[in-house]
């Protein structure tokens, strides 16, 4: 009959195994005492999908620094727990975070050095089939991970233990606009529930101790440029002028990605993207990208090139002749950010000029503008 229960599972999942009737407990919380695989960056991708009961996985944790002990430990306090029970099982609880990779492991591990003690052992892993652990580790052409682990320049507002916050480069949406990013590398705000919910606590901490009104917004989908989940923390007042979804220029700049693009994109019972937000999100993705940015005479000439493009498209009537329009447009508000115009602006007052002006056609023909008119 088994005398020695030894459950291994996940705290994530937030469902432990049901006491073992009668029997005396001990704990294990592996969750920061050894290194979770996934989190290694040189582990290779399969090794990281494959389980504690893998032999790769396996033995990289057995091997990890604190393993040994922890296994020498349990061992003498089983022993001691079961010299002590008066015939009553014994219950050994072994967590880590997912229950896919440390906890079936050492619990394998101890279930059989208690065997060969002559301990009757059933050893049960709760969660070790659930869905596959994704991998947080620093990437080093992410932005934010740069700014998290190689101290990129950044004006950091507020550090966690697993979250800090930033101001965006540009200034953001509105003033005080900020952002909230984990410090572990998580796509979007769907990879992982559990660390979607502490970027949102820690934003909702933050605007608390600041005060006022605020909203908290994040997103993924197909407008994305930096793929590591962040919330946007923004001051509302009742005179902003910026509703959702966003029509205000969003110069949040890098490391800001998608949730302010995404947020400037209209949506499709949304109302037109307005220039201003084009402006805004041409100069992010040059940035982003690392295209030109200070040379404003080379743009002049990219913008040449780009018009020749376009006329070239048209008069051979190639279908992408709309799209190289639109790239003559992206480059001309790209020189309207280097030179410091809100090109809005700009157009709106040049409309209504010319809605004012009048002209007459002259004897060959051509159009005139009257004298006196507005100029």
């Amino acid at each position: 009959m088994t005398d020695l229960f030894i459950d291994s599972f996940g705290a994530r999942w937030q469902d432990p195994p049901p006491p073992r009737y009668r029997a005396a407990v001990l704990g294990i919380n592996l969750t920061d005492q050894l290194l979770n695989p996934p989190d290694d960056p040189a582990l290779a991708d399969i090794v990281a999908q494959q389980t504690g009961q893998d032999t790769d996985v396996r033995d990289y944790v057995l091997t990890t620094p604190g393993a040994a002990r922890i296994i020498d430990d349990a061992v003498h306090e089983l022993t001691a727990l079961r010299d002590a029970a008066n015939g009553r099982p014994v219950q050994l609880l072994v967590n880590c975070w997912y229950g896919r990779h440390r906890a079936p492991a050492i619990a394998d591990a101890i279930g059989h050095r208690m065997r060969e003690a002559g301990a009757r052992v059933q050893i049960t892993h709760h969660h070790i089939n659930r869905p596959p652990i994704p991998r947080k580790h620093p990437r080093p052409d992410c932005p934010f991970c740069q700014i998290i682990h190689e101290g990129a320049p950044a004006t950091i507002v507020h550090e966690w233990a697993d979250a800090l916050a930033i101001v965006p480069r540009s200034g953001g949406c509105t003033d005080g606009h900020l952002l909230v990013l984990p410090r572990g590398h998580v796509a979007d705000f769907t990879t992982d529930p559990v660390v979607s919910a502490t970027v949102q606590l820690r934003a909702a901490e933050l605007a608390a101790q600041i005060g006022g009104q605020w909203d908290y917004f994040t997103c993924c989908g197909p407008d994305a440029t930096v793929f590591h989940l962040h919330g946007h923390l923004i001051p509302r007042t009742a005179d902003d002028g910026l509703a959702l979804p966003w029509t205000r220029s969003c110069t949040s700049a890098p490391p800001d990605s998608r949730g302010a693009r995404a947020a400037a994109a209209p949506q499709p019972s949304s109302p037109a993207m307005t220039l201003r937000a084009v402006q805004s999100a041409a100069w992010q993705n040059k940035i982003i990208k690392g295209f030109n940015t200070t040379d404003v005479a080379l743009e002049f000439s990219l913008l040449t090139a780009e018009i020749g493009e376009a006329f070239t498209a048209w008069r051979k009537s190639l279908p992408d002749a709309g799209e190289e329009l639109a790239d003559v447009l992206l480059f001309l508000t790209a020189l309207a950010e280097m030179t410091g115009t809100d090109l809005q602006t700009q157009v709106e007052k040049k409309l209504a000029k010319n809605a004012e002006r009048t002209y007459q056609r002259g004897p060959n023909g051509v159009l005139i503008k009257t004298e006196g008119a507005a100029t």
